[in-house]
């Protein structure tokens, strides 16, 4: 059995508890402002990455991210697990049946929440400098993973979002995530596509189609057999099983060219199928998500930001370029569907401002795409700028709206004889 040299193993320990430390501090701060923890996490990684500590000690940095050597791909390594299973959770979060039933019920939100964002990012694409745009892509694979990094949304941190300001149980919160969950399904497919077709070649945008049909009758036939025989599993070895389920789908869809992470969505909705709706198994999974490799993922992601280079002007000017047009993209695309439903503007205002959180997974997505060659330096800390700042405004956004008075009203348990539009329509119209 092959394993790290013992220096090695060392030097990723000491990563990893600096990491965490540096993302506890940043979490705890993050959410003392009524911030998501993932804000923290990604800069306490930016502190310790090339933008501070890089700048007070080039020797401590380059010990901390080595660029050659036996530990050098180890810190990477189990960043990565961390998207694997943050994605894991991610899936066993979306609820199949819901977004049939919301799709039928509001389909011009599904639509304003996903279409204009991602005309938006496709355009962008092909405006934005050429140092933006990776050395292992084309013009055309880069437009496309802008308009799914301004297509998707972020439904772990709209959560968090909600549940600090106490509206999570509100009709409004439940569509949105809901219509989250409906784009960001279409958003990692379409990433598996991009990535595995990044540099053109037709080979390997026929191998990701091949791997792509091979999930879905794998994620199929595991969505029946679990259906049919998940309730014989031990409770005990449902985390076994599942942990299996999602290595096993990662390895398929990383093996095929098309990212372990979209792999491991298609497990997690997979293992709703085995226990209480995959309940048991998110219980379980959650903390090693996001008490662990999450925290230690979002601080890896910090650690590639380079903030020098929002001091180009140019790159400054596009960062703020797209965060506008993402912001315009979302609160008008899925504020208008709302609207015509025949929902209070308020709610229009909020549904947008927080269908326009884009959080964990756009970062996810920027690392993919700076791994796969697709972004450069440049490009991937706009992505994460955005991905941060659009996180950030959610909340005061949402008490814009509201107002003091009416986020109050909202935070009460619902009564069952509260006014039709202050939350739910008299009579809902589909759009």
């Amino acid at each position: 059995m092959t394993s790290l040299p013992a220096d090695a193993l060392t030097h990723l320990l000491v990563q990893v508890a600096l990491l965490l430390a540096a993302a506890a501090v940043g979490g705890l701060a993050a959410r003392t402002l009524h911030q998501p923890a993932v804000i923290g996490y990604v800069l306490a990684g930016v502190v310790l990455g090339p933008s501070v500590a890089g700048r007070l000690d080039a020797g401590a940095w380059a010990w901390l991210c080595p660029s050659d050597g036996p530990g050098a791909g180890a810190l990477p390594a189990l960043a990565t697990l961390g998207a694997v299973f943050l994605l894991a959770s991610a899936g066993l979060e979306l609820d199949p049946a819901v977004l049939r039933e919301r799709g039928r019920k509001l389909p011009g939100l599904l639509f304003g929440a996903l279409v204009p964002a991602m005309a938006f990012g496709f355009a962008l694409g092909w405006v934005l400098p050429a140092g933006f745009v990776g050395g292992s892509t084309s013009r055309l694979g880069f437009a496309l993973l802008m308009a799914i990094a301004l297509g998707i949304s972020s439904p772990p941190v709209m959560s968090a979002v909600l549940r600090d300001l106490k509206l999570a149980h509100r009709s409004f919160a439940h569509v949105a995530l809901s219509t989250a969950m409906f784009t960001d399904v279409v958003g990692w497919v379409l990433l598996g596509v991009v990535v595995a077709g990044a540099t053109g070649a037709g080979g390997a945008l026929g191998k990701a189609f091949a791997g792509l049909a091979l999930l879905g009758l794998l994620a199929g036939a595991g969505w029946w057999a679990l259906g049919r025989w998940g309730h014989r599993i031990e409770p005990d070895a449902r985390v076994v099983v599942a942990v299996g389920v999602i290595a096993a789908l990662a390895a398929l869809s990383n093996g095929f060219g098309i990212e372990a992470v979209l792999g491991a969505f298609v497990a997690g909705i997979v293992l709703r199928r085995l226990g209480d709706g995959g309940a048991e198994v998110g219980a379980a999974l959650q903390p090693v998500a996001t008490g662990f490799l999450g925290p230690v993922f979002f601080a890896v992601a910090g650690l590639k930001v380079d903030v020098a280079q929002l001091g180009s002007v140019p790159v400054l000017g596009w960062t703020l370029v797209l965060a506008a047009a993402a912001t315009v993209a979302k609160v008008v695309g899925s504020g208008v569907p709302w609207r015509l439903a025949g929902r209070p503007k308020s709610e229009s205002l909020a549904v947008g401002a927080i269908l326009n959180v884009r959080g964990s997974l756009e970062i996810v997505l920027a690392g993919v795409g700076l791994a796969a060659g697709i972004l450069t330096s440049a490009s991937y800390t706009s992505v994460i700028v955005v991905a941060l700042v659009m996180s950030s405004l959610a909340a005061p956004l949402i008490r814009v709206a509201f107002g003091e008075e009416g986020l109050a009203r909202r935070q009460q348990p619902k009564t069952g004889d509260e006014p039709a539009g202050d939350d739910e329509p008299a009579a809902p119209v589909p759009v």
